[in-house]
């Protein structure tokens, strides 16, 4: 009677590890998943803050020179990029801002440099107005 009481006692034992610990599993996940989500929430806000801050030094650009900079293609936004150097030089902006992942921004503009696209990419829909792909755009 003993002998079939311990065997008992141990199946029990193990059930109630084994599901404590498929238990402590799902929630490392679950922890794993949410840091996660706010990582690419804060990549996106920072992506957002980068955008503005080029709309701003265009804005700038803008009121100094009577139109945005001339960029007839869409071109990556880097400091040697035509626009990139011309905020730059124009001091508008010191730097060029970078993708914080490994999206890039782009720039084009149209009409003679009467108006322009500042194209982005998020990873999430946090941003209102905005979508988790790379078909974001900024216009004046």
């Amino acid at each position: 009677g003993c002998r079939n009481r311990r065997k008992r006692r141990n199946t029990v034992g193990r059930r109630l590890i084994s599901g404590g610990l498929s238990f402590h599993a799902a929630t490392v996940w679950v922890r794993i998943a949410s840091l996660s989500s706010v990582q690419a929430n804060a990549r996106d806000a920072k992506r957002i803050e980068d955008i503005n801050q080029l709309q701003k030094a265009l804005t700038l650009y803008s009121s100094d020179f009577g139109s945005y900079p001339s960029q007839p293609a869409t071109s990556t936004v880097t400091a040697t990029s035509t626009v990139g150097a011309a905020l730059i030089s124009s001091g508008a902006m010191s730097t060029m801002p970078k993708d914080p992942s490994t999206y890039q921004y782009s720039y084009v503009s149209y009409s003679s440099g009467s108006t322009y696209d500042l194209n982005f990419c998020l990873e999430t829909d946090s941003i209102r107005g905005y979508t988790s792909d790379c078909n974001n755009y900024i216009r004046p």
